[in-house]
């Protein structure tokens, strides 16, 4: 599994976890029938490093937010920015250009049409006031 695709499951499950509790990351989850997620030890790193410190994530998002409520974003934007913000807080030895690139291609794939820029200009503003 490379980089990218366990991003890409941290990320998807990440998004479950606010809607669904029953998630063991041991097991394969079927999202859709072509969907299936299977974790490896750099999605779980990810997703334990989000769910660990959701609490400062989510304070670093809002002290980010010009005009707007952490409320107010949509889920996958926000799951986003939390794997992201997680990696690059608590993952020193994966790039932040890498991190912010990897959110970018996943808001273009998951989210509304103009997502990726939110993303791209959040995560950009967080490098830039918070490392």
């Amino acid at each position: 599994m490379t980089r990218s695709e366990a991003r890409r499951n941290a990320f998807l499950y990440v998004f479950q976890l606010y809607t669904n509790d029953d998630i063991f990351m041991e097991e394969p989850i079927d999202l859709e029938d072509d969907l299936v997620l299977e974790s490896d030890s750099f999605s779980k790193q990810i997703v334990q490093a989000t769910v660990d410190h959701k609490d400062e994530i989510d304070n670093i998002i809002i002290s980010s937010l010009k005009g707007w409520t952490i409320d107010r974003l949509s889920k996958v934007s926000l799951a986003i920015l939390r794997i992201s913000i997680a990696q690059m807080l608590y993952m020193k030895d994966i790039p932040v250009g890498v991190v912010i690139n990897e959110a970018v291609e996943l808001s273009k794939h998951f989210g509304d049409s103009d997502d990726y820029q939110f993303i791209n200009g959040s995560l950009s503003k967080i490098e830039k006031n918070i490392l």
